[in-house]
């Protein structure tokens, strides 16, 4: 009775069809995570700040730089693409039946269909051309990052020069006017492993487990006058950097002016 039931059940195993996997419940499922993935990193990278504030004090959210994040956001955004391309593909006839249907007189979408394309059109030469209402949405992100960069520059040690975390240590010493040998006599009694000025100041952070910053703030401890001769000539004037000036000046922040230079008064003749 046993071994006839276990038979049974055995054939009823082997007779069992298999499940077939769907391309298309897989892609599906795909794009959607994707999306959900490209819209988190996308609202991210909206508030995010400046390279040169976020790489001087290695600023993260949720665990993840900001190159992490537009890492995240362009690989996700790729897959997208494509399996966009592969659903359209899986689809076409389906796609095609649609707009074909769409079109014809009976259903007359082509209002419908118009107003779609002309939307899109003007929403990508409004961005182009930044004009109102599109350049609002740029304007605030300018504005979020200036919120970044006041803070980065209300902190003990911000950067002296843009990108300052890309200069060697020799470079960066040279730009806040100290003597090498001085400088690495410093952060060596800070516990910094160096031995010229060759390493980049990001480098030498990252051997240490700290920002950029941090080793300003340590050369600071023991020269407390460095970095305060103002930025090189820079950006200024409105929103997009025109016109001249010193300092960061689309960064909303004040340039500290450089020393009176010594010597003798220039001739009035």
């Amino acid at each position: 009775m046993d071994e006839s039931s276990n038979a049974g059940k055995s054939t009823e195993v082997k007779r069992r069809p298999r499940r077939r996997s769907s391309m298309r419940g897989f892609t599906s499922v795909l794009m959607a995570w994707a999306f959900l993935i490209l819209a988190a990193s996308g609202a991210i990278l909206y508030v995010t700040p400046r390279g040169r504030d976020a790489n001087w004090t290695n600023w993260t959210l949720f665990g993840l730089s900001k190159d992490q994040w537009a890492a995240l956001h362009v690989n996700l955004a790729i897959l997208f693409l494509v399996f966009a391309a592969v659903h359209l593909v899986l689809n076409w006839k389906i796609f095609w039946a649609y707009l074909a249907k769409a079109a014809s007189p009976g259903l007359d979408m082509k209002w419908e269909m118009a107003l779609a394309t002309l939307l899109c059109a003007a929403v990508a030469v409004g961005a182009v051309q930044d004009v109102a209402p599109f350049s609002v949405v740029m304007e605030y992100n300018e504005q979020i990052k200036d919120y970044w960069s006041r803070k980065t520059a209300e902190q003990a040690a911000a950067a002296p020069v843009a990108h300052a975390e890309d200069l060697t240590l020799a470079e960066f010493v040279r730009e806040i006017q100290l003597p090498l040998d001085d400088v690495l006599a410093a952060l060596r009694e800070e516990g910094y492993e160096v031995h010229d000025g060759q390493v980049r100041m990001s480098a030498l952070a990252a051997s240490k487990g700290v920002a950029p910053r941090d080793v300003f703030v340590a050369i600071r401890k023991h020269f407390p006058a460095a970095g305060h001769t103002g930025w090189r000539a820079g950006r200024g004037g409105d929103r997009r950097g025109q016109g001249p000036g010193f300092g960061p000046g689309r960064d909303g922040l004040q340039p500290t002016p450089y020393p009176p230079q010594r010597g003798p008064a220039p001739s009035t003749r």
